[in-house]
C-alpha cells in the first residue's frame, strides 16, 4: 500500500513538473489546431457562433495563431466543446499544456488497456508505455495537440467493457468517435449488425443516451448551436491532399488538371461501405471485436473521405494487442522477437519517410494498410503450433 501511494505521488510530481515546463514553453503545445478548439469554446460560452470563420480568425489572431490557409475552423459537433470544456475553461497556454499532458495519459492508458486485453499481467509496464508513445501517429498527434488520444481511449474502453459485458458503459465510451464520424463509417454498420445479431442493445442505448444528453445540454447552453453546426457542414472540409486513397486520387487529379473534384470523396467510401454490407449479408458473420477492430480501423482510415496521420492513432490499439499477445508466457521467444521486429520495422519505415520526405501527409496513405498487413502476419506467427 505504501509503495502504491509513493508511486502515485511520484507520478503526480512528474506530471506537475511537465505541466509547468510546458506552461513556460507554449510553442510546444499552443498549436494551430488547438487554437480552434479554444476559440470555438470561448465563442460558445459567450453565446456566439463557434463555427463562424471570421470570428474564429479574430480570436486566433489575438492568440498569435495565424496561417496562410486562413483560420483553423471547428467542425466537431457542439457536444465536443462540453467534452473538452474542463480543459478549455483554463487560460489558453494552461489549457494547451494540460491537453498535451492529457493526450499523453490517454495514449499510455490506451496502450496499457489494449495490452491487458490479450495479456493479463506479463510484460514490463515501461515497455508497454514506451512502445505506445513511439507509435508514429502518436507523435504527430502530440505535435498538433489534436483530440485523437481521447478518441483512442474511448475505442479501447469500448473493447474492454464489451468484453466484460458492461454494455451500457461500453456504448457510452464511443461518444468521442461522434466528433469525427467520417473515420467510422465502416464501424457503424458492423456495430449495428453486432447489436442486433447478438441481441446486445445496451451498447447502442449507452451511446445514444449519452450523445443525446450532451447534444441537448449544448443546445440548452447556447440555443441554436445545433443548427449552426448543421449549416457549417454544408461545406464539409474535403481537404484535397490527405493520407487516404481519396486524398491520393484527388491530389493526382489536381496535379494533372489544376482542380480537385469531389467525386472521389463520395465514390471510394461508398464503394467500401457497399462491399462491407454485401459481406455482412452474404456471410452473416459473428463479430468478435478483438478480431475485427484492426481490419475495420485500417479500412476506415484508408477509404475515409479525408483523414490525417494523427487520426491513425486509433491503430495504436492493434500494435499494443499484438505486443501483449507476443509477451504471453506460452509464446516462444523466437516468435516474440519476430513480432517485435515487425512492429519496429513499420514504425521505422514511417519515421524514415517523415525525415527524408519532410512531410506526414499524402505519402502516409499506406500506413493503415501496413498496420493491417502487420496484424495479419503477426497473428499468423503467434498461432503457429497452436
Amino acid at each position: 500500500m505504501k509503495r502504491d501511494i509513493s508511486q502515485l505521488f511520484s507520478a503526480l510530481a512528474v506530471v506537475l513538473a511537465c505541466f509547468f515546463y510546458l506552461l513556460h514553453h507554449p510553442e510546444i503545445t499552443a498549436t494551430y489546431d488547438f487554437s480552434a478548439y479554444y476559440c470555438a469554446f470561448r465563442l460558445y460560452l459567450h453565446g456566439l457562433n463557434p463555427y463562424q470563420a471570421a470570428a474564429l480568425g479574430e480570436c486566433q489572431a489575438q492568440l498569435g495563431q495565424s496561417s496562410d490557409f486562413g483560420p483553423a475552423q471547428m467542425w466537431y459537433g457542439p457536444w465536443g466543446m462540453l467534452l473538452l470544456g474542463p480543459v478549455l475553461i483554463l487560460p489558453y497556454h494552461a489549457a494547451a499544456a494540460a491537453w498535451f499532458l492529457l493526450n499523453i495519459c490517454f495514449l499510455c492508458l490506451s496502450s496499457f488497456i489494449s495490452w491487458r486485453l490479450v495479456n493479463g499481467k506479463s510484460g514490463s509496464l515501461a515497455a508497454v508505455l514506451f512502445s505506445g508513445l513511439l507509435f508514429f501517429p502518436n507523435l504527430e498527434l502530440l505535435a498538433w495537440n489534436q483530440i485523437g488520444g481521447l478518441i483512442t481511449l474511448g475505442l479501447v474502453g469500448f473493447l474492454a467493457l464489451q468484453e466484460r459485458r458492461k454494455d451500457f458503459l461500453a456504448g457510452a465510451c464511443l461518444v468521442p468517435c461522434s466528433l469525427k464520424p467520417h473515420l467510422f463509417f465502416l464501424f457503424a454498420p458492423v456495430f449495428l449488425w453486432w447489436s442486433f445479431k447478438e441481441r446486445r442493445f445496451r451498447p447502442l442505448a449507452g451511446f445514444s443516451a449519452v450523445l443525446a444528453f450532451l447534444a441537448a445540454a449544448s443546445e440548452k447552453i447556447s440555443p441554436g448551436i445545433i443548427a449552426a453546426w448543421c449549416a457549417n457542414l454544408q461545406s464539409p472540409p474535403f481537404i484535397q491532399k490527405t493520407p487516404t486513397l481519396v486524398g491520393i486520387v484527388r491530389g493526382a487529379i489536381f496535379n494533372a488538371s489544376g482542380s480537385a473534384p469531389l467525386w472521389p470523396a463520395l465514390f471510394f467510401p461508398s464503394a467500401a461501405l457497399l462491399c462491407l454490407l454485401v459481406l455482412l449479408m452474404l456471410r452473416r458473420p459473428t463479430v468478435d471485436w478483438l478480431e475485427w477492430y484492426v481490419p475495420l480501423a485500417a479500412a476506415s482510415l484508408f477509404f475515409a473521405p479525408y483523414a490525417f496521420i494523427h487520426d491513425q492513432t486509433m491503430l495504436l490499439i492493434g500494435q499494443s494487442m499484438l505486443l501483449g499477445a507476443a509477451f504471453t508466457p506460452d509464446v516462444l521467444a523466437l516468435r516474440r522477437r519476430q513480432v517485435i521486429a515487425l512492429c519496429a520495422a513499420l514504425q521505422t519505415a514511417a519515421f524514415l519517410l517523415s525525415v527524408f520526405l519532410f512531410t506526414t501527409t499524402p505519402p502516409f496513405f499506406w500506413f493503415p494498410l501496413g498496420m493491417l498487413f502487420l496484424w495479419r502476419l503477426s497473428r499468423r506467427i503467434l498461432r503457429k503450433g497452436d
